[in-house]
């Protein structure tokens, strides 16, 4: 804990600055402690839609639409992505707009909000743009011209794009892609069905074997891999926090020097410098929490998740100690 050189210490608090501290010890307690998976998606997911607030208020609508869009990704709700749909108009990205319109009228289609501005989006963009629907036999995900357009593996996906040629690659379960060559003009309306391309040939009987007995030697961490999702969005609250925590520690600085130098120091600048205090020290250590988060499920993630199989990046930990790889076309 930063300490200041005060020469008193304040026997009582306001019942203000007593709430101030039970809730910062809180949200700490629940940053650090939270097993539960469901627990911990709200909480990133609500960190995720701040992150997304600020950059709205700021003027960054494409960069408020990502963070909606992985809040959303994390805890589906309606405010969500509603917000995310709002931030791809603020940022003149129809196509993007129109596709999570559509998902709006999926999921929340009686919820009149939802309903009103999904109705909104689409009737502007159905005539200005092409309206593609891939009916996958197994749940896949869309990449449109290099840009992941529906991350989660559905059925059925509906993706809008400018009029035009496009390079779609449809992923499958298994790290089984197809690429398609598409074009559409504006108000054209087109319903594709994917089938998933079969697995890759099986290699000889002598390599199966020697790759049998290599991964016969892992320690099963590599056995299962976590979405980058948690990840990015653990690096991504460590970041923030860690700021907020190196703004807060210059105030106190600010504020400890500007007390020393006082010639008749005030009751006011003191309680002021004991908040600033209790502030820093509680970020600091939510930022600690964050990145301890971070690095553990950087470990575990699988970064070419949902990727095209022509570029993958992988770590692996056996007993001979960290494996980082990294392959493919670039």
């Amino acid at each position: 804990m930063l300490v200041l050189p005060y020469t008193q210490r304040g026997k009582w608090r306001s019942a203000s600055q007593i709430a101030r501290l039970v809730l910062a010890l809180v949200l700490v307690a629940v940053t650090v402690t939270t097993t539960r998976a469901d627990d911990k998606s709200v909480v990133a997911a609500a960190g995720a839609f701040e992150q997304g607030q600020q950059a709205e208020l700021s003027g960054n609508h494409e960069r408020a639409a990502e963070l909606f869009e992985l809040a959303d990704r994390i805890a589906p709700t309606p405010e969500a992505l509603r917000s995310a749909t709002r931030a791809r108009l603020a940022a003149n990205q129809l196509a993007a707009a129109a596709g999570n319109a559509d998902e709006l009228l999926r999921r929340y289609e009686r919820d009149a909000a939802s309903r009103d501005l999904a109705v909104q989006v689409l009737t502007r963009a159905k005539p200005e743009l092409t309206r593609f629907t891939f009916q996958c036999s197994d749940p896949c995900t869309v990449v449109v011209d290099g840009l992941a357009t529906a991350v989660l593996a559905l059925r059925t996906q509906v993706v809008y794009v400018t009029p035009g040629q496009h390079n779609v690659v449809l992923g499958f379960e298994g790290d089984l892609t197809r690429g398609l060559r598409l074009s559409g003009a504006a108000g054209e309306a087109r319903t594709l069905k994917v089938a998933r391309p079969p697995p890759a040939p099986a290699v000889a009987a002598g390599a199966s074997n020697q790759a049998a007995a290599g991964s016969a030697n892992h320690s099963g961490l590599s056995a299962r891999r976590l979405r980058p999702a948690y990840f990015w969005v653990a690096a991504s609250l460590t970041v923030a926090t860690g700021a907020v925590a190196l703004w807060s520690g210059l105030d106190l600085l600010k504020a400890r020097d500007e007390f020393k130098s006082s010639a008749s120091p005030t009751r006011a600048q003191f309680t002021d410098g004991e908040d600033k205090d209790l502030r820093t020290t509680v970020l600091l250590g939510a930022t600690g929490a964050l990145l301890l988060t971070a690095a553990t499920l950087g470990v575990f993630t699988d970064f070419h998740y949902g990727s095209d199989t022509r570029r993958s990046a992988s770590l692996d930990l056996d007993q001979h100690g960290a494996r980082f790889t990294l392959r493919g076309s670039f």
